[in-house]
């Protein structure tokens, strides 16, 4: 049965309105060059003081507020896995203007052969969250929990044909116990800082069902009311926002959502932007982007034009040329450079707009932010042209607005991890400071861009 949202006005409005060329639609307003912290209070627009650090964060319409109403500025940061970290190691992140970490935990050290306790290796691990949490706390930075699916590490007790199911089988118990510990008020481990919990990039049980957006949303909720409660409101962590996704958290919400797109499913079900009510909203829309550009199979594939490609597929999920698409991405060694071979920068300006599109129009019409919680540049690959795909992707993030914006991952040891944000001297074979220029461009520009949005029209 065709599963499909009925029109409507806002959606409609926002569909005919269009992005000019980047180099032309957007100009700099200011450069700040070596960003400092803010100040734990200051006094915001409408005379809003700010709440000290930490504070209970949620979400309101677009934005994110505090304890006092007092809207957030745009929060940087970095994915950060438990690591032999200190104290230090927090502190110069905090330094290059971070005021937020996405702490990726992953299942299989907290549980192995039973879903019901921890594991004994994972009473260990908690306590490397507790110590990393501790050192965010004292750096000023927020966090939230991401439990990192889609990287092979369920444990053995977690039972499903897929990620996705054995998450929702057997979770339960790991994600309340987690809402327990950090987001209780009643517990020792309690703290103002972690905001939230997500699932890294849920992966879709059928990226062919034509329902897959509403599977997503339904699972998702279910997590939710884990935390908060069956009504949103009598669980453990009743205030967390939830960081919510589509299909590897780059798939489209909308289908054939920019005018010229017409390759994608027609029978498939949009993003409901009312999924979340029910379990008391309060939630970010995570997108994870890693696209520098399109290839020549989109044109050959499709016949429409290269300024049309978004990289995704009729299925709306990512098409890459790995797996015989067209979307390029950051660490593809056969396109070490941005823009990709063949491509001019005017137009992969232009398909970055159309990837980040979907995504703005729903934020929109859900009224609810949005992040860009995964972005990189692969430093032992990508040779050429980083500067300029940072200042790009920021440029077209800009007319959507995102909350937070973070980078895909902190590390010290390129050798160890290539999409490292800091390589290290064990970096073989890599440009030793090219991941790091990436990164030091990224938390020193200034979120103050202005911006334009034109209508055309929708036949061009």
């Amino acid at each position: 049965m065709r599963v499909e949202l009925p029109a409507r006005s806002s959606r409609d409005a926002l569909m005919r309105r269009r992005w000019p060329p980047i180099a032309m639609a957007l100009a700099m307003v200011a450069v700040l060059a070596g960003a400092s912290r803010a100040p734990d209070a200051i006094r915001g627009s409408g005379s809003c003081t700010r709440a000290p650090f930490p504070s209970v964060l949620h979400t309101s319409g677009r934005t994110i507020v505090d304890a006092h109403g007092c809207t957030l500025p745009l929060l940087k940061g970095f994915s950060i896995q438990i690591g032999p970290w200190s104290q230090s190691t927090l502190g110069l992140i905090a330094a290059k203007g971070a005021t937020i970490e996405r702490l990726a935990v992953f299942w299989d050290d907290l549980q192995s052969t039973d879903c019901s306790d921890l594991s004994l290796s994972g009473q260990t691990y908690v306590s490397d969250i507790d110590e990393q949490l501790a050192w965010a706390q004292k750096a000023k930075i927020y966090t939230e929990l991401d439990l990192h699916l889609l990287a092979g590490r369920a444990p053995r007790c977690a039972k499903g044909p897929s990620e996705l199911d054995k998450y929702m089988n057997s979770g339960r118990w790991i994600t309340q116990y987690l809402a327990n510990r950090y987001g209780n008020t009643s517990s020792a481990h309690y703290t103002k800082d972690v905001i939230g919990f997500g699932l890294n990039e849920p992966p879709p049980d059928n990226t062919n069902a034509p329902n897959v957006n509403t599977i997503l949303e339904s699972d998702q909720s279910t997590m939710l009311r884990w935390i908060r409660g069956p009504r949103g409101a009598g669980g453990s962590a009743p205030q967390w926002i939830g960081f919510v996704a589509y299909g590897y958290a780059s798939s489209t919400p909308i289908y054939n959502a920019n005018p010229r797109q017409t390759n994608q499913c027609r029978f498939c079900a949009n993003a409901n932007p009312h999924a979340y009510d029910a379990i008391g909203g309060n939630v970010i829309l995570d997108l994870h982007e890693y696209m520098m550009g399109c290839s020549n199979a989109w044109k050959s594939s499709t016949k429409l034009p290269a300024s049309s490609c978004d990289g995704r597929e009729y299925n709306g999920s990512e098409y890459t040329v790995a797996n015989g698409g067209w979307q390029v991405n950051t660490g593809d060694s056969r396109n070490p450079a941005y823009p990709i071979r063949g491509e001019s920068e005017a137009t992969a300006q232009t398909q970055l707009g159309n990837f980040l599109y979907p995504y703005d129009v729903f934020s929109r019409e859900a009224d609810i932010p949005l992040m860009i919680g995964e972005f990189g540049w692969e430093g032992a690959t990508n040779t050429t042209g980083g500067l300029n795909l940072i200042h790009d992707y920021m440029t077209s993030w800009r007319p959507a607005a995102p909350v937070i914006e973070m980078e895909w991952e902190y590390n010290v040891d390129q050798f160890r991890d290539p999409w490292a944000v800091d390589p290290g001297s064990s970096a073989r074979g890599a440009d030793p400071n090219g991941w790091l220029d990436f990164t030091n461009a990224f938390m020193t520009r200034s979120t103050a861009i202005a911006h334009a949005v034109i209508d055309v029209d929708a036949s061009r």
